[in-house]
């Protein structure tokens, strides 16, 4: 089975996360990520990108196997199986009360 899965430090499974209040044009803490290959198959033609949630100037900002994702998506190295590609999210905070990113992957 072929599986991609985002976790925390702890190895836990991300599926959304909070930054929590971030001050207007501050950055977050960063949270330490990985996308790990979670099934029994080696992963090729790996993608990711992020998008932002509205053209406020909040700001989602991920770095995985130290490549600094866009909104164009970003080919990553190939993942045996168990093997992960770590990086870190930070967001920048907006001027409204609420603003979001998303991050996207796919693999083959």
């Amino acid at each position: 089975m072929k599986q991609l899965t985002l976790q925390d430090s702890s190895g836990n499974t991300i599926t959304a996360w909070d930054f929590g209040e971030v001050p207007t044009g501050e950055q977050s803490a960063a949270l330490t990520i990985t996308l790990r290959n979670t099934g029994d198959e080696p992963l090729t033609g790996i993608t990711a990108s992020i998008s932002q949630g509205s053209s406020a100037d909040g700001e989602l900002r991920v770095t995985l196997a130290g490549i600094a994702l866009t909104a164009v998506p970003a080919s990553l190295p190939d993942l045996a199986p168990g093997a992960g590609h770590a990086g870190t999210a930070t967001f920048i905070g907006p001027s409204v009360p609420v603003d979001s990113g998303t991050l996207r992957w796919t693999a083959s």
